[in-house]
């Protein structure tokens, strides 16, 4: 009798600690999707701030909230106002679901003189494998890249 009462305790132990234990990580992963919500926010915002640079609009600050939570760092302030040359390339490109040759991608981002400096950037963003030059002359974004060369083919 003295054994069933040990094992019923000990049972009743292992139970107790596994309820804690299901607890504790229900409330880590809790804690995790609202983590994962915030960064989701986050990166939202960023794409929004992205395509906005890629315009050459000047980044706006959003404003507090006033229930913001006083747990978060601040962050320090971006180098830069406005998106660089290869920022607003790269999101020309993924826009525009066809090949553009320099020019065109000069004339469509307003850039200031001389053209030489785009070129260079399109060299460079295209050994760095960052967009596609489906034939000479022309640029495109990495995801129309099969689309660009399976037409020219058959064309």
């Amino acid at each position: 009798m003295l054994e069933i009462a040990k094992a019923i305790i000990l049972r009743e132990q292992d139970i107790a600690t596994r309820e804690h234990d299901v607890a504790r990580r229900r409330h880590e992963l809790e804690t995790k999707e609202r983590d994962l919500r915030n960064q989701k926010g986050e990166l939202e915002q960023l794409r929004l701030d992205f395509s906005a640079a890629a315009r050459g609009q000047a980044l706006v600050e959003p404003s507090e909230p006033e229930s913001a939570s006083l747990v978060e760092s601040e962050r320090p302030p971006l180098a830069r106002a406005n998106a660089t040359v290869a920022q607003r390339v790269l999101a020309l490109l993924e826009m525009e679901p066809r090949a553009l040759s320099p020019l065109e991608i000069f004339n469509l981002l307003e850039l200031p003189p001389p053209i030489e400096t785009l070129r260079t950037t399109l060299w460079k963003m295209e050994k760095h494998q960052l967009i596609a030059r489906p034939f000479p002359g022309h640029y495109c974004a990495l995801q129309y890249e099969a689309d660009m060369r399976r037409s020219t083919q058959t064309g």
